[in-house]
């Protein structure tokens, strides 16, 4: 069982950095799953049951955190106290945002009735993926040189990397009427 001092790395005997094993940390999250689930305690007190929902709870919390590598990298930086906002982080780069403009204004002007949407589509999901090992590559050697501003940005990145996928999922369903 997790003690409350305990990170969600030390819960999932997994190291404590951004590169983790996922096959590993699933395989313990659902051995840990069988052990803490609230069935197990349906026969126990009230006190007994609500301890177990909120274990149960808080492994779920931790392991949706820790497969997730924009998360991850958040809660990476959450250990060092530093606090990431989303919504108060900014991109300063001119040059990045209108590039990532021009890629949604591409990404928009894609037709049903092009015969080539399907590849086009793909191009898209290989961008989107290049961009999220770019950003994370950028948010480990960040991480390394503790330099955390620029680990910031490059979490930033790895959204707008995550929002690109969303987007080209969206316009996919738009485009063949899913």
């Amino acid at each position: 069982m997790s003690s409350s001092n305990q990170t969600h790395f030390e819960w999932f005997s997994v190291p404590c950095q951004f590169d983790i094993d996922l096959r590993e940390l699933r395989t313990t999250y659902l051995e840990l799953q069988k052990q803490l689930h609230p069935d197990k305690s349906a026969g126990e007190s009230e006190l007994d049951q609500n301890t177990a929902v909120r274990l149960n709870t808080k492994l779920n919390d931790a392991y949706d955190k820790l497969k997730d590598p924009v998360k991850r990298a958040i809660y990476l930086l959450e250990l060092q106290g530093i606090e990431y906002d989303p919504d108060r982080q900014t991109q300063n780069d001119p040059i990045y945002l209108m590039q990532q403009l021009e890629i949604r204004e591409e990404l928009g002007d894609l037709t049903a009735d092009d015969p080539k949407l399907d590849s086009h589509l793909d191009k898209f999901r290989s961008l989107a993926l290049a961009q999220l090992e770019q950003y994370s590559e950028e948010f480990r050697m960040a991480q390394t040189k503790n330099d955390w501003p620029l680990a910031c940005a490059a979490i930033g990145r790895m959204m707008f990397a995550n929002k690109l996928t969303r987007d080209v999922n969206e316009r996919e369903e738009q485009l063949l009427d899913l």
